[in-house]
């Protein structure tokens, strides 16, 4: 008998702000709980994991989602594949479809995909959008025309060029991460020996001879972003706002980061004596730690919300996790400044604005990367301008905030 009820497999959630949480049944069953996505709304993802040795090794297999697989199917699933496992069957080669040769179809080997990489997600709802992607556009585009029922080692140049060729033009960018996501799925079917043949999703030598090159036919769509010249008349208006959100784009305009990188800051990050900011890899979109320096003003803009809270920079109303995109857009919308095109500007194009500004006062190019937190030359080079930039840095971003609060 297991550890956990039918009911507490229901009700299950994340606490805090952890991203994901993970509760024993016992006799190696676990149950992964996600974060809902959209800042909990929405239905956790809960997903059915077994660990276990085979060969003296610990391993661990993705049995399903719950409740497409119940309580009582996760702990027969967990125990048959213990069996095979202590009789020297590799459970991650089960079989994985009602066929005889147990070959999967690309809609199971979506799901196995994503089981195996579930840690590799930094948020729920990346995964949610891996999944709807690929089930949209990959596995069920109209059942008979999609690869959900096509077993892997069935698919081949052809069907993946049909999937595609409806998007390709209108839907470029969704339709490079289609492929993409497509070639993962059937890299993990080569990897675990369901195919043989070559990727038929790979571009390079594959599809870019029967596909236009999307670079050519994107048009590609800027986040919107204030005029430069414009900044000081906004942080005005800025100035005399109060709340959370305000605080956000406070901070965002002054110094170029994204804004899920600036909600979810928390003190731990900051060295206020230094007036420096190093943001962790986990939290920074190339996956490396980003120190900033900090001018006065944006030292101002966190001195006002020290105490506040003990852990978040930027707490929500519950103060359980960090102040949403949505609260922080509304104000934004609010102020109603538009770019040069007329569209209402981004919280994330305040970069743009940083980098329009220090190329129009001569900043070295190099030096503006590393602000925006960009690669710049090779692993050597970037180890050398980590160190070397961080007061450079400081005195480009203080000229820029002083040109900003110029009016307030």
């Amino acid at each position: 008998m297991g550890l956990m009820t039918v009911k507490e497999v229901q009700t299950a959630k994340v606490e805090g702000s952890k991203k994901f949480k993970v509760i024993s049944d016992g006799n190696g069953l676990y149950l992964r709980v996600g974060r809902p996505p959209a800042q909990r709304r929405g239905e956790a993802s809960r997903y059915w994991v077994a660990k276990m040795m085979y060969k003296g090794r610990r391993i661990e297999v993705g049995l399903g989602r719950f409740p497409d697989l119940s309580l009582a199917e996760a702990r027969l699933e967990n125990e048959r594949l213990r069996v095979e496992a202590r009789n020297g069957k590799d459970p991650r080669r089960r079989k994985l479809t009602d066929e005889e040769n147990g070959t999967p179809t690309f809609a199971d080997a979506v799901d196995k995909y994503l089981a195996a990489k579930l840690d590799q997600f930094s948020n729920p709802k990346h995964r949610q959008q891996w999944e709807n992607t690929l089930k949209d556009y990959a596995v069920k585009p109209g059942k008979a025309t999609g690869l959900g029922r096509m077993k892997v080692d069935e698919i081949d140049t052809d069907d993946v060029c049909r999937i595609l060729k409806p998007i390709w033009k209108t839907k470029t960018e969704t339709a490079t991460r289609v492929r993409g996501r497509v070639e993962k799925v059937l890299d993990w079917a080569i990897t675990m020996k369901f195919r043989t043949e070559p990727n038929p999703a790979r571009w390079k030598g594959n599809l870019e001879h029967l596909l236009p090159n999307p670079t050519k036919i994107k048009n590609v769509e800027h986040h919107a972003a204030l005029p430069w010249k414009q900044l000081p008349d906004f942080w005005a208006d800025l100035s005399n706002r109060d709340g959370m959100a305000a605080y956000v784009l406070r901070l965002v305009a002054l110094t170029g980061t994204r804004s899920a990188e600036a909600r979810a800051a928390r003190w731990e990050e900051f060295d206020l004596k230094a007036g420096t900011w190093t943001i962790p890899a986990a939290r920074m979109k190339a996956r490396k730690d980003h120190t900033l320096a900090l001018s006065g003003e944006a030292l101002a803009v966190l001195k006002d919300l020290r105490g506040l809270h003990p852990d978040l920079v930027f707490p929500g109303q519950s103060g359980r996790a960090p102040l949403s995109e949505a609260s922080v857009r509304k104000v934004l919308t609010g102020m109603g400044y538009t770019d040069d095109k007329g569209k209402p500007i981004t919280t994330h194009g305040f970069r743009a604005t940083l980098r329009t500004w220090m190329q129009e006062q001569g900043v070295e190019h190099d030096l503006g990367e590393t602000i925006l937190a960009h690669a710049v030359g090779n692993a050597a080079t970037q180890a050398y301008t980590r160190s070397k930039m961080v007061e450079r840095q400081r005195e480009v971003l203080g000229r820029y905030a002083t040109f900003a609060t110029g009016k307030s």
